[in-house]
């Protein structure tokens, strides 16, 4: 089962994804796709290939109001990987970019992002996912979705499974202009009993913490 990148990527994103978390400690840990965004600036798609030392394959979409923009984001105790990072712009037509990295089918997926919001959304928004198959973002049946709301005083991450709702963090209340690290964790199970969780701000290297969402 492959399960493609798929980014609708709001102001600023380093990825990466591991079968076992890269930011929070595990011995076992297989790093399956990284990028720091090295490309030039401009439109993000086609053209754009990932460090060919892991997946080697170029980006696929695109959207006007996705774009590479100068500057990383870098977060304490974590490897920075310059390059660049991806900006995304709200309220406009809705638009995709996506990468895949080897078939995984067993085990946890954990996938993690520095996420720099300068401008809050206006209403609850389809930020990235991990999906089977090379398929586009599907929305609800999206195999783990995160998104973004408003909240007052800056704004919250959301994690969706298939067939449940949006489930919002609203208990903690992220900053504008102000970088994160998310981390999301894709667990496989038999046929219908798969699971998510999320986790904000976990420290890199450290034992895993509680979710702040499953």
């Amino acid at each position: 089962m492959k399960f493609p990148i798929h980014s609708r990527f709001e102001l600023g994103i380093l990825l990466v994804v591991a079968a076992t978390c890269a930011v929070i400690q595990k011995a076992d840990a297989t790093l399956l796709f990284e990028d720091g965004f090295n490309y030039s600036t401009g439109a993000f798609g086609p053209g754009d290939v990932s460090p060919s030392g892991l997946s080697g394959n170029a980006w696929t979409g695109g959207s006007s109001h996705i774009s590479v923009v100068n500057g990383d984001l870098t977060y304490p105790n974590l490897l920075d990987l310059g390059g660049n990072s991806i900006q995304d712009v709200w309220g406009t037509s809705a638009g995709s970019v996506y990468n895949t990295y080897a078939d995984q089918n067993s085990g946890s997926i954990f996938y993690s992002f520095l996420l720099d919001t300068t401008v809050a959304p206006s209403a609850s928004s389809y930020l990235t996912a991990l999906n089977p198959g090379t398929g586009t973002p599907n929305g609800s049946s999206d195999a783990l979705q995160v998104d973004v709301a408003p909240a007052t005083g800056g704004y919250e991450v959301g994690l969706r499974t298939p067939g449940k709702n949006i489930t919002l963090d609203t208990a903690t209340v992220l900053s504008l202009n102000t970088t994160y690290l998310v981390v999301a964790e894709y667990t496989f199970g038999a046929s219908g009993s798969s699971s998510a969780a999320l986790y904000l701000d976990p420290t890199p290297g450290g034992s895993q913490p509680s979710a702040a969402i499953t």
